[in-house]
């Protein structure tokens, strides 16, 4: 999971491993004492004017030192810095402060180095220790010396040493916070985590505020995707930490710590808890405060990717990219959408765009591009490339693993990591959580059956893989095999006994069979496990109105809105629970919220529409029985979208024409030419402007042989959208003056599909795939322009080099060529 947090006016990019979470921490505890006052020594009375003049102006020029040198070490210049805190020194030889604050430079300046030069790393690191020595010679009780020696001798491994440096510290200044989240940070470089809990909570203990319940959480969080702790209490500890820091943040001075924190929470919603929703509203809430933050834009378009709000996703991933173009994960979250809307051309694009720019602190983001840019590719019928694209994502992975040790990473070792073989031995590449992963990202597009086959291979290589029998669970539940499903369930719940998610998915499997008993117990355990488990109140609602209990479903439902205020399926099942108790406008007003909530949510549409026509309101029941045909008939099988249509042309007279639109469409895909011209027609009468329309009838009349017909239209719709993209028109027109042999006419119409060697529109003719390049060249072919048809043909391979009829094509004029030059 990556995370991004600001600070001052530099974003990180955080990836919450272990190693880097240590020098994250560390190095902001350093950068909190750049700000201490730089000191100002006391004045003989008794010095005569011109030593008071040369004292004077000696302490200014001090001064001036220590701000510049402040502000090269926040612009990243440590050199320059190092180089003022020496003259500095130099000026005051008895200035405590100054060593320490060289020392932290010196540091700065290691951690900058390139991986594998250690030898220039202990260099900088015993300069620094040297520094901190002769600090703390110089003002024995100062413990904030003690804590940045500590830092030191952590950095070169001396953890003895860094521990007692912390205890000095602590024993000089026992309510300082900072001192125990810092040695909070050790205890998690040497894997004592339970001391490192002790700690977080000992410093806020002594100061409840944003930035250690924030430093605490992310922690915790970090146990979790190591798998140390992974019990609901745990992860709600860790919600309860992140809203306690929203809650205590001082929001004029920890701005950035509580903006910070806002997308670490939704980011932890949608990772570990997959809250979407929830996530969406704290994302909104953080974008109010903060509409500049390119992190905000990247996660909240993640979590529109979850919930299928793809545009959405693509609008916020493009606001990412206006205020970071060099955001990584903003172009990964682009290329997903444009994949889910079926632009997997733009999306590889995007991940190509991306791969050079992943940032130094994530190496799981190679892995994360490689794996979609494997499912753009697959979607294209690339299998062989999505093959090559699927293993590299293994290999990264694995790599990533493989490197927690390390923190920091510059470029250059990771370019070198981007020229690895893209095809790594099996033993290598096998991996359960990307298998796993696999699994879930199937499973998100509806490929069940696949997404069960990546499952079954995570429990291959890791038998005890509960979370994994939970899913593969779900993905049989949604092939309707739930008697597969609650044996799956059934053995995550023996691996993970407080699995609240396996029981409430059993649950759910035993009451679709029937099971209404069995399934009100596997409620009964969720919510013993977990008191405020909304969706277990939602599923124990549904289970008890089933054996006919009227009373007892509303007090679930209403426990299920008091947990989740935004529960629109609860409210939508309160409603109907009312509505079978006689309480009709009671009802509505649940349908109304659920509606509120989540105006996607198709069937409360279709109950609300049942109790306002119980209720003898006809035209608010019509209203509602159109809005449910509508929403729902684009997911609908063909044959029912079109039944669906005519029910829509009944229901509402007065818009038939945006209804003959839509059955137009549907009867293309079935092939049903002369019935989408029949119904293009009705649209044109309506709306004679409509130059789509009129593109489309062209469409369906070119696939009957009308080629005249399709000229006129394609010709009329050009008429009609003058200064607009008008692709397709030429594009289908080119077509139909192809088939009448007026090549020097289709030549012209290709030409305007054709832009600085860019192909725009799309067509298929005769169920096959061709590109205006080889339709172009087809006509050259026929004008005997040969080389301008190779072109063409050469330009179509370039962007489909696996086409093997392009290939034919290529090497016909080529040899056409040949012959006329002979």
């Amino acid at each position: 999971m990556i995370k991004s947090v600001v600070l001052g006016a530099k974003q990180v990019n955080i990836n919450f491993r272990r190693s880097t979470l240590v020098f994250w921490l560390t190095s902001l505890s350093i950068f909190s004492y750049v700000t201490v006052l730089f000191p100002v020594h006391g004045i003989n009375a008794e010095t005569n004017s011109i030593e008071f003049t040369k004292q004077s102006s000696k302490r200014l020029s001090a001064q001036q030192l220590h701000d510049r040198a402040i502000k090269k070490r926040q612009g990243g210049d440590y050199e320059g810095a190092i180089a003022d805190y020496t003259e500095l020194i130099r000026l005051e030889p008895t200035n405590a402060k100054a060593y320490n604050d060289r020392a932290t430079a010196k540091k700065e300046i290691a951690s900058e180095r390139k991986f594998g030069d250690f030898q220039a790393k202990i260099t900088d690191l015993k300069g620094a220790l040297a520094d901190n020595n002769e600090a703390i010679r110089l003002e024995l009780q100062n413990a904030s010396f003690y804590s940045s020696r500590a830092e030191t001798k952590q950095k070169m491994n001396d953890f003895n040493g860094s521990l007692a440096d912390y205890k000095e510290a602590m024993r000089l200044e026992p309510s300082n916070d900072d001192f125990y989240r810092n040695r909070a940070a050790l205890f998690v470089a040497i894997s004592d985590y339970q001391a490192a809990l002790a700690d977080y909570d000992e410093a806020i203990r002594l100061k409840p505020r944003g930035f250690n319940y924030f430093v605490r959480a992310i922690f915790k969080e970090d146990l979790i995707k190591q798998q140390f702790r992974e019990t609901p209490e745990f992860k709600d500890s860790v919600v309860d930490d992140y809203t306690k820091c929203i809650q205590t943040a001082d929001k004029s001075y920890d701005k950035h710590i509580l903006i910070g924190c806002y997308n670490a929470l939704a980011t932890f919603n949608i990772d570990e808890i997959q809250d979407y929703d929830g996530a969406l509203a704290i994302l909104n809430e953080a974008i109010r405060l903060n509409s500049k933050d390119s992190s905000l834009y990247a996660s909240r378009a993640f979590a529109k990717i979850e919930t299928r709000d793809y545009r959405g996703a693509l609008a916020d991933a493009n606001e990412a990219i206006s205020l970071d173009h060099k955001f990584v994960r903003a172009y990964i979250s682009l290329g997903r959408a444009k994949s889910y809307l079926r632009d997997n051309q733009g999306a590889l694009a995007d991940y190509d765009r991306a791969y050079p720019l992943f940032d130094k602190w994530a190496l799981n983001n190679l892995a994360r591009i490689s794996y979609y840019q494997g499912l753009a590719q697959s979607s294209l019928g690339n299998e062989q490339k999505a093959l090559e694209d699927f293993d590299r994502a293994r290999f990264d992975y694995e790599w990533n693993l493989r490197s927690r040790g390390g923190s920091r990473r510059d470029r250059e070792y990771y370019a070198d990591v981007l020229q690895r073989p893209k095809k790594a031995p099996v033993e290598q590449i096998k991996s359960p959580t990307l298998s796993y992963q696999s699994g879930n990202a199937n499973s998100r597009v509806g490929n069940y059956r696949q997404a069960i086959a990546d499952y079954s291979e995570a429990i291959r290589l890791k038998p005890d893989f509960a979370d994994a029998f939970n899913n593969r669970g779900n993905a049989k539940y949604n092939l309707e095999d739930k008697q597969g499903a609650i044996s799956d369930y059934s053995e995550a719940i023996r691996l993970k006994p407080d699995s609240i998610n396996a029981f409430n998915n059993r649950g759910n499997a035993k009451s679709d069979l029937g099971d209404k008993e069995g399934a009100i117990a596997d409620y009964n355990e969720a919510i013993r496990i977990k008191p405020n488990y909304a969706d277990a109140y939602n599923g124990r609602g549904n289970a008890k109105s089933a054996l006919g209990d009227q009373q007892g479903p509303i007090a679930d439902f209403n426990e299920a809105i008091r947990i989740s205020p935004d529960h629109y399926k609860a409210y939508n099942n309160r409603g109907n629970a009312r509505s079978a108790l006689g309480d009709k406008q009671g009802a509505i007003a649940d349908f109304n919220e659920a509606i509120r909530l989540n105006s996607n949510f198709l069937q409360v549409y279709k109950n609300r529409s049942n109790s306002k026509k119980y209720l003898g309101d006809e035209q608010g029941a019509i209203a509602d029985r159109i809005e449910f045909i509508q929403q729902g008939v684009s997911s609908k099988n063909e044959k029912v979208a079109i039944s669906d249509y005519d029910e829509l042309m009944r229901l509402d007279p007065s818009n038939k024409s945006k209804y003959y639109s839509g059955r137009a469409r549907i009867k293309l895909k079935l092939e049903d030419y002369q019935g989408a011209i029949s119904d293009y027609n009705e649209v044109i009468r309506a709306e004679p402007n409509n130059a789509d329309s009129y593109s489309s009838r062209a469409f369906a009349k070119l696939r009957i042989s009308n080629y005249q017909g399709a000229i006129d239209d394609c010709t009329q719709a050009i008429r009609i959208s003058q200064g607009y993209e008008n692709y397709d028109y030429y594009y289908i027109r080119g077509d139909a003056k192809l088939e009448l042999k007026d090549y020097q006419g289709a030549i012209d119409d290709y030409n305007q599909v054709v832009i600085n060697g860019r192909a725009y529109g799309a067509s298929f003719y005769k169920n096959r795939p061709y590109t205006p390049h080889t339709r172009r060249g087809d006509a050259k072919m026929r004008l005997k322009n040969y080389q301008g048809a190779l072109d063409d043909y050469t330009r179509a391979i370039q962007s489909f080099p696996d086409v093997k009829d392009f290939l034919k094509f290529r090497d016909l004029a080529q040899k056409a060529l040949d012959e006329m030059r002979k």
